[in-house]
């Protein structure tokens, strides 16, 4: 997972997906939870690659459309808890 907001998040896959596509959209959430949302995909490009790459990645915007309210409440949890700072 490359981001995450609470609108949606942009995410690396080695297969390319149109715009306007629907999916199921699973995270393993760093305390063990999962959180899982029906998303869009809102764009898509091809991502820069070294040039040792044997497959092109493409990057997706993704905008979730629903879940659950108690993932809802899950990807909210995590988005607001305090992080640990990199010293």
């Amino acid at each position: 997972m490359a981001d995450l907001s609470p609108g949606g998040a942009r995410v690396r896959t080695p297969e390319p997906l149109s715009p306007g596509r629907r999916l199921l959209l699973e995270v393993d959430l760093p305390d063990g939870r999962t959180f899982e949302a029906i998303a869009r995909v809102a764009w898509a490009r091809v991502e820069p690659q070294p040039p040792s790459a044997l497959r092109a990645a493409y990057g997706l915007g993704l905008e979730f459309l629903g879940g659950t309210p108690d993932h809802m409440l899950r990807l909210e949890s995590f988005l607001h808890a305090p992080r640990a700072s990199a010293a």
